[in-house]
């Protein structure tokens, strides 16, 4: 009775620390400009599941931009930290490794350089952890775009031809911009499974013990 309390309690302890992480912290309260989300875009959201879609937009009244502005959309795989960079030489966008089934696009804001409503960026994440960086290309002169050759392709963050790097929650620590993990009904399966093993392995040593 001893050994099966035992393996039972394995198996409810991990089930709940495993549940703590991987449900309840998705959302969070933020402030800054650019936001990853779901389709709702009601929150900042900092952790998907495998196969998720993922948005972005901009926080509340924020904007990117004082106009209708044009942006390449990178996701890069682990945690860009080039954060402030306001002079050469610029860190080089395509050179940090991305998601296998990932390619930039361009995006454009509205009229008053935001981000409004939800917009995919990546359907079908796989697991690990990465960054967003919008890239600026070029402003709207009420005719056509003005593009901004020179730093195409680069990280900078100089006035209004500034690139952004979505930080974690407004994280001081600069954390990635989100994290994919495994779906907690899965996880979970994997813990009971785990449990029911472990408590099969200690009721047969105790039955041997007990011979």
């Amino acid at each position: 009775m001893q050994f099966r309390f035992l393996g039972v309690s394995i198996l409810i302890l991990t089930s709940v620390l495993v549940a703590g992480i991987f449900i309840g912290i998705a959302e969070c309260a933020d402030s800054s400009i650019l936001w990853t989300t779901n389709a709702s875009g009601t929150a900042e959201v900092d952790q998907f599941s495998i196969g998720d879609t993922i948005y972005i937009k901009t926080s509340g009244s924020a904007r990117l931009n004082n106009q209708k502005s044009k942006y390449m959309v990178y996701i890069l795989a682990g945690n860009f930290l080039h954060e402030g960079v306001t002079n050469p030489p610029y860190p080089d966008l395509n050179s940090f490794p991305k998601p296998l089934n990932f390619v930039p696009f361009e995006i454009v804001t509205d009229n008053d350089g935001k981000l409004p409503n939800p917009l995919p960026i990546w359907s079908h994440a796989t697991f690990g952890e990465f960054t967003v960086v919008l890239d600026y290309l070029g402003h709207y002169d009420g005719e056509s775009f003005i593009l901004d050759g020179a730093h195409r392709g680069s990280f900078d963050t100089a006035g209004n031809q500034a690139d952004f790097r979505d930080d974690i929650c407004s994280s001081a620590d600069k954390l990635p911009s989100f994290h994919v993990v495994p779906e907690p009904a899965t996880v979970l399966a994997g813990v009971m499974m785990f449990g029911a093993f472990a408590s099969f392995l200690l009721i047969k040593r105790k039955n041997m013990f007990f011979k």
